[in-house]
């Protein structure tokens, strides 16, 4: 296997969070390795697929011909919701909500043979609630022309343009240079939200970076640079440099025009730099030929001058494949130091009193799945802020992403928090799991192909009292939550009804005996929902 092979199925394996590809067997001639888009991307040369071409030969003249080919993949995407309860802001009384959103999702990919490619990512009305909501019509009695409102209630454009990089085979290793989705172990930290593959809900953010990533197998390129066989060391390595910020703007204000001084300033631009190690190794068969094990560690330096800030972040992942039984685990902490954390009072040179981060978050999963039905447990922790305001840094909500359960994470606590921190978005939880222990188990049962039903008992317990949300240790709440999934005509069309009930904690959540204005205040009453969703997968 030539070098430039190797170094593309690493960086496939890398944007795929070195965990979730398919890698055809040792006699196959065409490696298909899957990437963060949800498209296979086939990679010539497996053993037995070729010669490696010498570096005089032009691509063209060893395919005979024109390699440039174009491909599409992405979905559509409608689904309703009905919450009950769930609404608790400067209200006594409980609401529920009825809504439906939608999106549709293009992911063009343009390539030059197995060489070059060029991917992008377009949204169009991305998580747009249905109907007139921004007032084109006069009388919304006689609306007719649906409006773009999204679901914070401000208004999206038709089209978006997420993603738009290059990838190219350096002979020693990938390159990717671009605006591109970022994906890692079990998406704790960042998680490209692509597809389908939460038990319950969908995604809806994603996390993208204008990015300059290189990836390789040192090993096997090593010893294919020395005139050796190359082996089959599954080891990744991964360097990547992010650019965060070029230069910050406050809320509400306007950069002057024909203003190019602010380009010239670094002091405050936000620079990433990233360095991951994985590796992916099919086909153990300890226990059966489908064995296999997965692991990486990634660390992350992230800085600010002007703001003095230095972060640094260590992640590290595994998943494991033995038979009928699985597991998987990611831990994550973020430590460093801040001035730039809007929590206190502003101090005078326009920066914030210091602050030291120390935030820990793990998952861990196992499961049984002998055939038609599985069985799995979850464990999962995000840590807590006693006091936002002293210099202790020490709680952050999980990517919203990984989606648990339907209603504790996905609605309350989304709701609480931002209720709770109304001008400052960064301490949303967005729905990702936030300032608590928890206990997932779910049932899987697929009866006939193509149908699954799928039950599950969620726990939660608070880590630390904020004095904002959660005001006591203890039981957080219990949700139990249902859902009929079919696919219809292979995987391309995706139907899926579910629900969820929660008896949630009083103690714990209520922050008020009477719900005064400019508070939130839980309705000491049971939550619920029925939820939705069609899709069309191409």
């Amino acid at each position: 296997m030539r070098a430039g092979t190797l170094a593309a199925v690493a960086v496939a394996a890398w944007a795929a969070g070195a965990a979730a590809n398919e890698i055809a067997g040792p006699d196959e001639a065409v490696v298909v390795v899957e990437d963060p888009s949800g498209s296979a991307a086939r990679v010539r040369g497996g053993p037995g697929g070729g010669e490696a071409r010498s570096a005089e030969q032009p691509p063209g003249e060893e395919d005979g011909g024109d390699l440039l080919d174009v491909g599409l993949d992405g979905y559509y995407r409608a689904r309703a919701y009905a919450v009950g309860n769930v609404l608790y802001i400067h209200e006594a009384v409980a609401r529920s909500q009825y809504y439906l959103t939608q999106r549709l999702r293009l992911q063009p990919v343009v390539s030059y043979g197995d060489y070059a490619k060029l991917r992008v990512t377009v949204d169009c009305l991305d998580n747009v609630v249905w109907g007139d909501n921004a007032g084109l019509a006069s009388t919304p009695l006689f609306a007719s022309d649906p409006s773009l409102t999204g679901l914070t209630g401000s208004e999206v454009p038709y089209v978006l343009l997420r993603h738009a990089w290059i990838e190219a085979d350096v002979r020693l290793g990938i390159v990717r240079v671009g605006r591109q989705p970022s994906h890692w172990g079990l998406g704790l930290l960042t998680d490209a939200g692509e597809g389908f593959d939460d038990d319950f809900g969908d995604n809806r953010y994603g996390s993208s970076y204008d990015r300059v990533l290189f990836a390789t197998m040192p090993i096997s390129v090593g010893r294919a640079i020395a005139g050796l066989d190359p082996g089959e060391t599954p080891l990744i390595l991964a360097v990547a440099y992010d650019k965060l910020v070029e230069q910050p703007l406050d809320e509400g204000s306007t950069r002057p025009n024909y203003e190019s001084a602010w380009l010239a300033d670094n002091e405050d631009d936000v620079d990433q730099w990233t360095v991951a190690l994985a590796w992916k190794q099919d086909g153990l068969d300890l226990l059966a030929p489908t064995d296999s094990i997965s692991a990486g560690v990634y660390f992350v330096y992230r800085d600010q001058a002007s703001t003095r800030s230095k972060i640094y972040i260590v992640d590290g992942f595994f998943k494991l494949h033995l038979h009928d039984f699985f597991a998987e685990g990611e831990a994550l902490w973020i430590g460093g130091t801040s001035s730039a954390i809007p929590l206190g009072p502003e101090q005078p040179d326009g920066l914030y009193a210091e602050k030291e981060a120390d935030i820990l978050g793990w998952l861990v999963r196992a499961g049984w799945r002998p055939g038609r039905w599985t069985i799995k447990v979850e464990a999962g922790y995000a840590s807590g802020d006693d006091d936002p305001n002293d210099r202790e840094f020490t709680g952050m909500a999980l990517h919203p992403d990984v989606n648990v359960g339907l209603l504790m994470y996905e609605e309350l606590l989304a709701e609480l928090t931002r209720a709770a921190w109304v001008d400052n978005d960064g301490m949303w939880s967005k729905g990702g799991v936030y300032n608590s222990h928890y206990l997932m188990i779910t049932g899987i049962v697929e009866p006939i192909d193509g149908l699954d039903i799928l039950l599950g008992v969620l726990s939660a317990w608070v880590d630390k009292p904020d004095g904002a949300i959660l005001l006591n240790d203890g039981w957080l709440g219990t949700e139990i939550d249902l859902a009929v999934r079919y696919r219809f005509h292979g995987d391309t069309i995706r139907a899926v009804l579910e629900g969820g009930w929660l008896r949630p904690a009083n103690g714990p959540l209520d922050l008020a005996e009477a719900c005064l204005p400019n508070t939130v205040c839980l309705a000491n009453t049971d939550m619920w929902t029925v939820q939705s969703r069609i899709a069309f997968v191409f």
